[in-house]
């Protein structure tokens, strides 16, 4: 249910704030990412197969993809 809350951004900023936004991507909860604090050491560094990592290589695809538009 999270997710939707990123499309449905996209319509309100649109409609009430005149301007387009588009919705990249969502990232989860995870453990890791307070193991990593504990530990003071990068996330994606620490876990890099982790599902949280993946999300953020994922979401920073679509900004570089977007960026040269």
């Amino acid at each position: 249910q999270d997710v939707d809350i990123g499309t449905s951004m996209e319509l309100i900023c649109q409609k009430y704030f005149g301007f387009h936004a588009r919705f990249l991507g969502h990232i989860n909860y995870d453990e890791n990412v307070w193991k990593s604090v504990r530990s003071r050491r990068l996330l994606v560094h620490e876990f890099p197969d982790s599902a949280l990592t993946v999300r953020f290589g994922e979401v920073a695809q679509r900004i570089i993809a977007t960026s040269h538009v």
